[in-house]
């Protein structure tokens, strides 16, 4: 399969298609000075830019010694069109069946709740106030990845599929339904993120609008929220001015094919910085790793996430997106599957603070696997 990148607005149906790959660029954290140079290069030959940012790739940024490598991946494609999503996917599907089954944690629940146990502790020393515990899934596939993908396809504004070159420069697919923006920086300068924090069941059985309030005033799911929001704020702050939030504990509509779910968002808003403007290689550096996957504070919280968890994430929680120079648009990479070492995997995880119930930590867990298990 040549190499592209679809970034899929599974909401509108619309979506930006680059192919016919040229060349990809690998940039480690001390090599972020020359990335804004060598997109400018790309630029002027006519080229267009995607961008895809492991996790572990912010970890040096933070000076945290984790070893574990990470790296941003630049590719460049000749082409670029807006088209629309099922149609392409139709037509390069193979008509034949994909699914899932198989499904094995790679943690036990035991181990689960002793790292969750561990992480408490660290919360009552006052270590940390937070922090996104993950796990992964070890999932049997079959079928043709584009087939699968239109199978499992959301209507969420993020999702991505991509088959583009690995490290080695073999072939790595990428199926991604993410619900959450990473950054959107507009020509004007107006730079926006959107954390999200909190969900709850929709159920159709009459409770539905009690749960969506009750997931507005349940303790846990507002401390979430409210750490969140305070540390991407800070954070936006380094890189812009005017830095306001616009709205608050959004209760937003998510239609997965499993279930339906409120989840609870919030919107904040920046004036880009003057020396930040078309210097994406800087405002990596300043805001990644992304804070609504992390944990508050931001260092700390790294440090007891990297002992708690016995695997390399991956681009599971980095970012992804397209850059023109003047625009970006880019997301968390959650609800994921990867790739790796010829198997797949999708990868789930969820936020821990004092109030969290060690058993309903786990079963959240489980519950965020929104694909479906054939």
């Amino acid at each position: 399969m040549p190499y592209f990148a679809l970034f899929d607005d599974a909401v509108s149906g619309r979506a930006k298609l680059y192919q016919n790959h040229v060349e990809s660029h690998r940039f480690y954290h001390n090599e972020l000075d020359s990335l804004t140079s060598i997109l400018q290069v790309g630029w002027k030959k006519g080229l267009h830019a995607v961008l895809f940012a492991d996790y572990e790739f912010g970890l040096p940024l933070m000076d945290i010694p984790s070893g574990r490598s990470g790296s941003l991946r630049l590719h460049w494609f000749a082409d670029y069109s807006e088209i629309d999503a099922e149609n392409w996917l139709t037509y390069h599907s193979d008509g034949l069946e994909a699914g899932i089954s198989t499904p094995r944690f790679s943690v036990s629940e035991a181990d689960y709740l002793e790292h969750i146990r561990q992480i408490h502790e660290a919360i009552r020393r006052g270590d940390t106030y937070q922090i996104n515990y993950t796990a992964r899934l070890h999932l049997q596939t079959y079928g043709n990845p584009i087939q699968l993908y239109r199978r499992l396809r959301q209507p969420v504004p993020y999702a991505v599929l991509s088959c583009l070159p690995d490290g080695a420069g073999q072939e790595a697919w990428t199926l991604c339904f993410s619900p959450e923006l990473f950054l959107k920086i507009d020509s004007d300068g107006l730079i926006t993120t959107e954390p999200m924090k909190g969900t709850a069941p929709i159920l159709h059985d009459g409770q539905d609008e009690r749960r969506a309030v009750e997931l507005r005033n349940d303790p846990k799911n507002r401390a979430e929220n409210v750490m969140i929001v305070d540390l991407l704020r800070n954070d936006l702050s380094m890189v812009a001015d005017n830095v306001q939030l616009e709205e608050f504990q959004r209760i937003d509509f998510i239609k997965t094919r499993q279930r339906n779910l409120y989840a609870m968002s919030s919107k904040i808003t920046g004036e880009l910085k003057p020396e930040f403007q078309g210097n994406i290689g800087d405002i990596l550096q300043k805001l990644l790793p992304a804070g609504s996957i992390l944990g508050a504070p931001k260092m700390k919280t790294l440090e007891i996430v990297l002992e708690a968890e016995n695997y390399q994430r991956g681009f599971y929680t980095g970012v992804c997106g397209w850059f023109d120079s003047r625009n970006l648009d880019s997301c968390v990479m959650i609800r994921f599957i990867e790739k790796e070492n010829e198997k797949f995997y999708f990868k789930s995880g969820g936020g821990i603070t004092h109030m969290s119930q060690l058993e309903d930590e786990y079963q959240e867990m489980k519950n965020k696997i929104y694909v479906p298990i054939y």
